[in-house]
């Protein structure tokens, strides 16, 4: 199986990513002519491919869904193949990320990567054709043999309806869904090997006071003596949350809601970081 790299095909990217005798390739969705001339420069010789043809994109929480127009995705894998590129598309089934395996992604800012990985692939979630499936067969068809077209798409999934029965109180009894462990300072998410944590501590201090943390990887909320105080989002790059007084049952849950799979933030922990403070006071 011979070894590849694969970059944006940009100048610095494919100089720093490459490595001499592994044949380079890129990744790319749009102006393919260019992309392929800058890969062509940095790999003189062998055959050029686009490694990720990205033929749609994926969704962060609370943004908008998506989608790349069938003609302009048909056009750009048209001209790949009529230049004789070779072409692996990304995605052609994009489907679900189940649990939690979303991901998130942080170019200044962190957004997390919803359930639904659908793409605005050739096929959708649920493994059907769509128009931009078509679009790319009858591309393909005029440079390879094509298979035949499916006869129908899959019927709709079986639907159900169930009772919901009384919500489990998250507060009332944390036992049921975890272990206490004791700890003199803050823990990450990673040294208690969870993705949500409950943390506790009582509070002792006149008056109103200032809750802060160094920083929130990725969401936490705040409760007082069960009451909800209000949430420290880590999108928001929120750092300190007013309490209604300062003295009572402290309680915290902390989610992972993904972890960053792109960047320089690859494989950092979770959870609440720095000194997490009462006014002045460490707790």
């Amino acid at each position: 199986m011979p070894l590849v790299t694969v970059d944006q095909p940009a100048d610095e990217m494919l100089a720093a990513g490459g490595l001499d005798g592994v044949l380079r390739t890129g990744s790319f969705g749009s102006r393919s002519t260019d992309r392929l001339r800058t890969l062509r420069a940095h790999q003189p010789s062998g055959p050029l491919m686009c490694m990720e043809f990205w033929d749609g994109w994926f969704d962060h929480w609370g943004g908008p869904h998506h989608t790349t127009g069938v003609e302009e995705a048909a056009a750009e894998l048209d001209t790949l193949l009529a230049s004789g590129a070779s072409v692996n598309v990304y995605m052609f089934h994009g489907g679900t990320n189940f649990g939690l395996t979303s991901g998130a992604n942080d170019k200044g800012v962190y957004r997390p990567t919803v359930t639904s990985y659908d793409y605005d692939a050739p096929l959708d979630e649920a493994g059907n054709p769509t128009p931009k499936y078509h679009a790319f067969r009858e591309v393909i068809s005029r440079y390879a043999p094509a298979p035949a077209a499916p006869a129908s798409t899959a019927a709709p999934a079986p639907e159900y309806c169930l009772a919901l029965g009384e919500p489990v109180r998250l507060l009332a009894n944390p036992s049921s869904w975890g272990v206490w462990s004791d700890h003199e300072s803050m823990p990450s998410l990673d040294e208690l090997e969870a993705r949500l944590a409950l943390f506790r501590t009582d509070i002792d201090v006149e008056g109103a006071a200032l809750l802060t943390v160094g920083e929130v990887r990725d969401r936490a909320t705040v409760f007082l003596d069960c009451d909800p105080v209000g949430v420290l989002d880590g999108e928001r790059q929120d750092r300190a949350i007013m309490l209604p007084r300062g003295r009572g049952r402290l309680e915290i849950v902390v989610e992972d809601q993904g972890r960053v799979n792109y960047g320089f933030r690859i494989g950092e922990p979770k959870g609440l970081f720095g000194p997490v403070q009462l006014g002045s006071e460490l707790l």
